[in-house]
């Protein structure tokens, strides 16, 4: 959460002036009881662009211009960003994405007015929960890079649906075809199992190794070339983290 002591206040920065921002995001709520502006990324922004960003923080103030990303926009492009936090004030200027645009140049971004409590914004799209969120709606998203930069959180359970920045997974690599299909030898047990598994293989011993455990989407959670062995062979017991040791 953000107190602001200042006139700007963001979930990233206050003010950004001649600043290019790209691939950020921030989660945290942001509050102001000063005259200033305040957005869940950014509070004001100066001849800057906003590209592949979103916020899905609360914004409070009890001053003016303030949206859910940006609180005051000047001159600045915004593409392919979006919003999702609850924007409250008691005075002007107030957007689900942001709240006051004196050049509006926002290209492919989106705002929830469900959860923002805002059908307003000076610039971007309105859109529901349902759209916004895996499956979106198909004229939702137009033009994001899908195969490096940003990344389905098809299960709901990484960002509630939104999507969600490639960065973010840090050893999750994003692969965009399953690997082909082999014959082996591999049991798995228990399959499916709670909280961990036996993956077993047979190997001569004399050649080199690696299993890849990867996601239904074909990204790869983890790589694995040491192995415990046994009478029946190698083994390698999983307990569903990845190299990070994150479930």
């Amino acid at each position: 959460k953000i107190e602001a002591s200042l006139y700007q206040a963001g979930g990233l920065i206050g003010m950004a002036r001649e600043t290019e921002v790209t691939s950020s995001f921030s989660t945290g709520n942001v509050h102001s009881d000063y005259l200033g502006q305040s957005g869940g990324l950014i509070g004001k922004t100066i001849f800057s662009s906003l590209l592949n960003c979103y916020s899905r923080g609360d914004v409070t103030s009890l001053s003016h211009h303030n949206g859910g990303l940006i609180g005051d926009s000047h001159a600045t492009a915004v593409i392919n960003c979006y919003s999702t936090g609850l924007v409250r004030t008691g005075m002007s200027y107030i957007g689900g994405l942001i709240g006051a645009n004196s050049s509006p140049n926002t290209v492919n971004s989106y705002w929830n007015i469900e959860t923002s409590g805002q059908n307003y914004s000076d610039g971007g799209y309105p859109a529901t929960t349902a759209d916004m969120t895996y499956p979106y709606t198909p004229s939702l998203y137009n033009n994001w890079n899908f195969d490096s930069i940003w990344i389905n959180d098809y299960n709901g359970d990484i960002n509630d649906g939104y999507p969600y920045l490639a960065e973010e997974s840090l050893t999750i690599e994003h692969e965009s075809e399953l690997p082909p299909a082999f014959e082996t030898s591999l049991q798995i047990y228990p399959n499916p199992f709670n909280p961990q598994t036996k993956i077993s293989f047979q190997t001569s011993g004399e050649e080199s190794v690696e299993m890849i455990i990867r996601n239904i989407a074909g990204q790869v959670v983890i790589k694995v070339d040491r192995f415990e062995r046994d009478d029946d062979g190698c083994y390698y017991i999983w307990n569903g983290e990845n190299s990070l040791n994150r479930k």
